[in-house]
């Protein structure tokens, strides 16, 4: 069976993107590389409900409102592919982050994503990301 997570892309009002530093341990997918933060979809709630609680519990970020970006099949890795919903929104202060899972969290300007250790599809998604805030005016 296909795990389900919820992710968010959170940017800020410098137009920077929230990455995770996911902990380095083997059996965690995305080990060790900056990611989305987000986590498991719990069997009770909602993609949104998962992903507005995963953000919590990892940044202490909760003055948002996510907008459905994308479903992502993640079969990049090895092991079992994993379906993602992705949200974004703009966060704007007041925000304080504080670390609840991973190694860091830290906003990055688009053209830092080239040199982070990320997962495969993470630079086309944010892409994707900013035309979707952009043609929707938000």
């Amino acid at each position: 069976m296909t795990s389900k997570v919820a992710a968010a892309i959170l940017i800020n009002e410098d137009s920077k993107v929230l990455l995770q530093l996911r902990d380095n341990k083997s059996n965690l997918r995305s080990s060790g590389l900056w990611s989305l933060p987000g986590g498991q979809i719990e069997q009770s709630e909602s993609s949104e409900a998962a992903v507005k609680r995963e953000i919590y519990e990892e940044t202490n970020i909760f003055n948002w409102s996510p907008k459905f970006l994308v479903t992502l099949e993640d079969s990049f890795e090895p092991g079992p592919s994993v379906m993602i919903d992705i949200y974004v929104d703009k966060i704007f202060p007041p925000y304080s982050i504080i670390i609840g899972e991973g190694q860091n969290l830290k906003f990055f300007d688009k053209k830092e994503l080239i040199n982070l250790e990320t997962n495969k599809y993470l630079g086309l998604i944010i892409d994707y990301a900013f035309l979707f805030l952009n043609k929707n005016n938000l």
